[in-house]
């Protein structure tokens, strides 16, 4: 018998798997809020400017403010600050607020695939992520 401490199952989405599983969703709904901050992590990747200051944000991370994720989601910002922390308490997330902006990282998965070449999360906990950086 396989130990089950042996087995791993990466899943692999591609953009559009986002957006197909969610496409019958309403913004409000919390599967969907999730799904848009996976699609924020993984298209963005440099430098953003807020109030002329400008920060790093990389593949992975959310660089949007909680009013402009607000805006998407059809709430006000205290809504999505709400929903951030209940993913963030879920162990889904991680919110670090700075002196310009929000930064939140996907804590959730193992990497994010662009092109052939896969980056590890760096902001993830997991076990399996430390043995690929190492």
């Amino acid at each position: 018998m396989e130990n089950s401490t042996d087995t791993r199952l990466i899943l692999s989405l591609s953009l559009q798997d986002i957006d197909n599983l969610i496409k019958d969703l309403k913004p409000t709904h919390r599967m969907y809020r999730f799904a848009s901050l996976l699609r924020h992590a993984a298209e963005t990747d440099g430098t953003q400017t807020k109030r002329n200051i400008g920060y790093s944000v990389k593949t992975g991370q959310v660089g949007a403010s909680h009013s402009e994720l607000g805006k998407e989601w059809n709430c006000n910002r205290s809504t999505a600050t709400r929903l951030l922390k209940e993913l963030e308490a879920d162990g889904l997330v991680k919110v670090e607020t700075g002196n310009v902006s929000s930064v939140t990282d996907i804590k959730c998965l193992l990497g994010w695939q662009c092109g052939d070449k896969v980056i590890p999360n760096l902001a993830s906990d997991n076990k399996l992520v430390r043995q690929l950086i190492n």
